[in-house]
């Protein structure tokens, strides 16, 4: 599994995208949880912190990525910030619907799409704007 953490810039909306690809098992998942987590503690508060997780190129999911789903989740909303996915029906959304988690891990088709649905005061506030530009990758696995 390779993750990539993009650093929010000044010339962007000021957020944290993470993106997953390949699978996410109980073995992937230190270096996925490792870069989540990097980016919520870069968000030292008082800041909101912003994070979209992408999982359009994961092809694997199992519950051990469910449950840091729901680890960052927690972490993010109790810090006042907002926490997005974005993934398709196959297999993050199958897993999720099947689990009956699709209205706490809604999927949006795009990064875009996830920052404005953020942006609705109804999903915890937030900027809309593009993914930033500036990223590393730690290949993981």
């Amino acid at each position: 599994m390779v993750t990539t953490l993009h650093h929010p810039t000044t010339e962007h909306s000021g957020f944290w995208l993470v993106q997953a690809s390949g699978e996410l098992d109980i073995d992937t998942l230190p270096g996925l949880e490792r870069e989540l987590f990097q980016a919520l503690g870069a968000s030292p508060p008082p800041s909101t912190p912003l994070l979209v997780l992408d999982l359009l190129p994961v092809t694997f999911l199992d519950c051990a990525a469910v449950r840091l789903l729901h680890r960052t989740r927690s972490a993010v909303l109790g810090r006042g910030g907002w926490f997005s996915l974005v993934h398709s029906e196959r297999p993050a959304g199958l897993l999720l619907r099947r689990l009956h988690l699709q209205h706490l891990f809604p999927g949006h088709a795009s990064v875009a799409d996830a920052v404005r649905a953020a942006s609705v005061p109804a999903c915890g506030g937030g900027p809309e704007g593009s993914a930033p530009t500036m990223a590393y990758e730690r290949n993981t696995g």
